[in-house]
C-alpha cells in the first residue's frame, strides 16, 4: 500500500523521526464552528513534558521559534504549541483548508489524509463530517504510525450537539481520535442553536398537544350542545307562556 509522506505541517518527518521511540507525540486538529457560519482551524501539537525537556537538555528544542504552553491531558503534562490555520472563515473555505492541509506538498505528495469534508449551516442546524482515506502515514521506515502518535479532531459546535458518529462528547466539544492510520474513518457532528428536543421529547410534546385539542374540541362541543338545550328550553317556554296567556284571554274573553 502506498503511503503518504505528511505530517499535518505542525510535525515535520524529521520532528517524528526524533520522537518515534518515544511515543509522546499528541496531535490535534482543533476546529471551532460559530453560529454565524464562520469556523476556526488550528492544529495542536503536543509532547511529554518529561521527553520534552531530555530533548532541550540535550540541545534540542523540538519546538524552536514556536510558543509553548503546558497543558494537561489526562493527569499527564504536555508542552504544546498551537498554529492557528485560518480564523473566523466561512465554512466552505474552512472545509476546503482542512483538506488541503492535510497533503503532504512540502513532502512531493499531493494526496490529502482526508477524503472529504463537509461542513454547513441550515437554518439554526448545523453539520460537520469529515472521512479519512485510511492510506497510511509514512515514518521513513521507522514503523507504525500508530504506534508513535496519537491523532484527535476536536470540533467545538455551536448550541446543543444533537447527534455524533464516531467521537465522544464532552459539552458541546466532540472528540474523534484516529487510532488506525490505516483504517478508513467517517466522523459526523450535530448541533442545534436555541431551543432543540430530543425526539423522546418530540413526542411528548405532540402527544400532550393532541390531548389538549381532542379536550378543547369536547368542551366545545358540549358548550355548543348545552347552549342549543338551553336555547330549545327557552323557546318551548316561551311558546308555554304565549300558550297560557291565550288560554287566559280566551276565557276573559267568555
Amino acid at each position: 500500500m502506498k503511503k503518504r509522506k505528511n505530517i499535518f505541517k505542525v510535525v515535520a518527518l524529521t520532528v517524528l523521526m526524533l520522537f518515534a521511540l518515544t511515543g509522546c507525540i499528541r496531535v490535534e486538529y482543533a476546529i471551532k464552528l460559530n453560529k454565524n457560519g464562520t469556523g476556526s482551524f488550528s492544529t495542536v501539537t503536543a509532547m511529554e513534558e518529561g521527553a520534552y525537556n531530555s530533548y532541550v537538555e540535550q540541545g534540542t528544542d523540538p519546538f524552536e521559534g514556536q510558543e509553548t504552553k503546558t497543558i494537561t491531558i489526562d493527569g499527564e503534562k504536555y508542552i504544546a504549541a498551537e498554529e492557528v490555520i485560518v480564523k473566523d472563515v466561512d465554512f466552505k473555505e474552512l472545509s476546503e483548508k482542512l483538506l488541503k492541509d492535510s497533503e503532504g506538498e512540502e513532502m512531493g505528495v499531493e494526496e490529502s489524509f482526508f477524503s472529504s469534508a463537509e461542513i454547513s449551516k441550515n437554518g439554526n442546524k448545523f453539520t460537520f463530517k469529515i472521512a479519512t482515506t485510511g492510506e497510511g502515514l509514512d515514518t521513513g521506515g521507522m514503523g507504525d504510525a500508530s504506534e508513535m502518535l496519537d491523532m484527535f479532531i476536536k470540533v467545538e459546535m455551536p448550541g446543543k450537539i444533537t447527534s455524533q458518529k464516531g467521537g465522544k462528547i464532552d459539552k458541546n466539544t466532540v472528540i474523534f481520535e484516529i487510532e488506525d492510520f490505516e483504517k478508513k474513518y467517517t466522523f459526523e457532528a450535530y448541533s442545534t442553536v436555541g431551543f432543540a428536543l430530543s425526539n423522546s421529547l418530540m413526542i411528548i410534546v405532540i402527544c400532550v398537544v393532541a390531548a389538549f385539542v381532542v379536550i378543547l374540541a369536547i368542551v366545545i362541543i358540549i358548550v355548543v350542545v348545552n347552549a342549543g338545550k338551553k336555547k330549545k328550553l327557552k323557546t318551548e317556554t316561551v311558546k308555554e307562556e304565549n300558550t297560557e296567556t291565550e288560554i287566559i284571554t280566551d276565557t276573559d274573553t267568555n
